[in-house]
């Protein structure tokens, strides 16, 4: 128990300390663009988040799941990685260039050029090639519980991009561009680090094997829940994006930038409690007790730094700069939101590592009726009220996901 808490903290530190160079990399980049530039930065660094999420789909989960199962049979462990590295190949093609559609279009509605629509595109379709190819090898270390591995890829990764941004900003040469391509360039660098161990110690076959159907099966019942809550948080800066301008969508993307406070958490959910989560060989009862020490530890941490920033919302604003002066209020109400939106996020991890994934689309009529009340009732042109839209915008996914759990756990085996 010792020597797990003390891994468990030293991750958590590697974490803290990779955020906070992540959070530098974002300030540097809201106080060094223009509001109609740091738009165009933002729009795509989301659209690149989003591809990501959908690519994975509950296919990080699976991977968990079966790699539990195969732990110690090497040639089925092989088999197991290997048909996951071939259907995250074919299935992410086909979102990947659907995503970089969907960026095309956004960056055109805050009417960015025609050459910076291009080059931003072309950087986040290497961008999220670089993630999703290694993305397999990352579940591996999760699942053998590689904690140095995962600790000493983050922090080399994020010390580049801060290197990379940092010499653009002190150059004069900061453009939407060269910030992005920083990040591809850190992706790039993390792949190298976490596909060399995983092909050394896996040996994984490319190939569609046995485990196709499991994890086709799974993304099928995933997908649809994943891509309704992108398409939610990407609805959204479409409609601010139109309605307000690139003015709000900065505003808005600038105090969003502190919601890299709740990713710690998250890591700690997606790389610790998820894989401990799935490997759970035990009652109902112990399940709910072992879920609800994630998320009740998960929600306190998120409260602590929404109060955080209630208490530093002066020198937050001061951070961002000049040009976004008088949004203290505003920074809490999106603080709140993105807690409540980041419990969800932390309820679906869990969800998807015991392969709990039924009823998601139970998030699609949640989600239209928050459509018809965000456009009908809410000035999106007003920052105020898109940040009350944002906190709305988590009841529908803490509600599915509280379906889902509940079918879970009545469909789960009694020992």
């Amino acid at each position: 128990m010792r020597k797990h808490f003390s891994a468990l903290a030293a991750y958590s530190a590697n974490q803290g300390l990779v955020q906070l160079i992540s959070f530098i990399v974002g300030i540097l980049a809201v106080r060094s663009l223009a509001k109609d530039d740091y738009a165009v930065y933002a729009l795509t660094v989301s659209v690149i988040a989003a591809i990501v999420v959908i690519a994975d789909s509950g296919l990080g989960g699976a991977l968990l799941a079966r790699g539990a199962e195969a732990i110690g049979q090497p040639k089925r462990l092989a088999s197991v990685f290997g048909t996951g590295l071939w259907v995250r190949t074919w299935l992410g093609s086909v979102i990947l260039v659907s995503g970089l559609v969907w960026l095309t279009i956004l960056l055109q509605t805050v009417n960015a050029d025609l050459l910076l629509v291009g080059a931003c595109v072309a950087i986040a379709a290497l961008t999220v090639a670089l993630q999703l190819s290694s993305g397999v090898a990352q579940a591996f270390a999760r699942l053998v519980y590689n904690i140095k591995l995962m600790r000493r890829t983050n922090l080399v990764s994020a010390m580049i991009r801060l290197l990379l941004v940092g010499a653009a900003v002190l150059t004069g040469i900061q453009s939407p561009p060269v910030l992005l391509a920083a990040a591809g360039i850190a992706s790039a660098v993390a792949l190298v680090m976490y596909y060399l161990p995983f092909q050394r110690q896996v040996r994984p076959t490319f190939t569609a094997g046995d485990d196709r159907g499991y994890f086709v099966s799974v993304m099928a019942r995933t997908m649809p829940m994943m891509v309704l809550l992108v398409a939610g948080e990407q609805m959204l800066l479409f409609l601010i994006s139109t309605l307000g301008g690139a003015q709000v969508v900065a505003e808005f993307s600038a105090l969003s930038r502190f919601g890299i406070l709740f990713l710690v958490l998250n890591s700690l959910v997606t790389d610790i409690g998820a894989p401990r989560f799935a490997r759970v060989r035990a009652s109902r009862q112990v399940l709910i007790a072992r879920g609800g020490q994630v998320l009740g530890g998960y929600a306190l941490g998120a409260t602590v730094l929404v109060l955080l920033l209630v208490a530093c919302a002066p020198l937050v604003i001061w951070i961002l700069g000049p040009q976004y002066s008088g949004l203290e209020s505003q920074l809490v109400l999106v603080a709140c939101g993105y807690a409540l939106a980041n419990v969800a996020h932390a309820w679906n991890g869990l969800n998807q590592a015991r392969g709990w994934v039924s009823f998601s689309w139970l998030y699609l009529p949640f989600i239209g009726v928050w459509v018809v009340v965000a456009v009908t009732m809410y000035d999106l042109s007003d920052l105020t009220q898109v940040a009350i839209v944002l906190i709305l915008q988590a009841v529908p996914a803490l509600a599915t996901q509280l379906a889902r759990s509940l079918v879970g756990l009545a469909t789960s085996r009694k020992t």
